[in-house]
C-alpha cells in the first residue's frame, strides 16, 4: 500500500520534471520536433515559431493529464486497501479466527492462538488477541 503510493509519487515527480522546458528535449518521442537551439529559432519564421510553441504546450498538457491520471489512480488504490483492511478489521471483531485468517492468508499459529482464545476463553479474549494481530501490533 505505501510502495504503490510511492510508486506513483516518484512517477508523478519524474513527469513534472519531464514536462519543464530544460528536460523536454530529452524526453520527446523520435518522430516529435526537437527543441531548437536560440541560434536555429532565430532563422524560424513567425508561424513556425507559433507551431514550435503550441506542439510544446500540447505535450505539456498531455504529460500533466498522465501524471493527474497516475495520481488518482494510486489514490484509488491506496482507498481500496483501506477498504480491504477495515473489512478484515470488522471481521476479526465479529468472527476473530478468521479475522486472522484473512490477514495472515495461511494457517498460522497466530490463527491456531485466536482459535483456542475464541473457543475456550469466551469471544472477547479471541477479539482482543485478533484485533492486535490484524492491527500489526503483535
Amino acid at each position: 500500500m505505501k510502495k504503490q503510493l510511492l510508486h506513483t509519487l516518484v512517477a508523478v515527480f519524474a513527469f513534472a520534471l519531464i514536462a519543464t522546458p530544460a528536460f523536454a528535449g530529452s524526453a520527446m518521442p523520435s518522430n516529435a520536433p526537437a527543441m531548437e537551439t536560440v541560434d536555429s529559432q532565430e532563422n524560424l519564421t513567425k508561424a513556425e515559431k507559433k507551431a514550435l510553441k503550441k506542439a510544446e504546450k500540447a505535450e505539456k498538457k498531455a504529460m500533466k493529464k498522465q501524471a493527474r491520471k497516475l495520481f488518482w489512480q494510486g489514490l484509488k488504490n491506496k482507498i481500496k486497501a483501506d477498504d480491504d483492511k477495515l473489512i478484515v478489521i470488522l471481521l476479526a471483531i465479529l468472527i476473530p479466527p478468521l479475522g486472522v485468517y484473512l490477514y495472515e492468508d495461511d494457517i498460522t499459529s497466530k490463527f491456531w492462538i485466536s482459535l483456542v482464545l475464541t473457543i475456550l476463553l469466551f469471544w472477547i479474549v479471541g477479539a482482543i488477541y485478533s484485533l492486535l494481530v490484524v492491527t500489526d501490533n503483535i
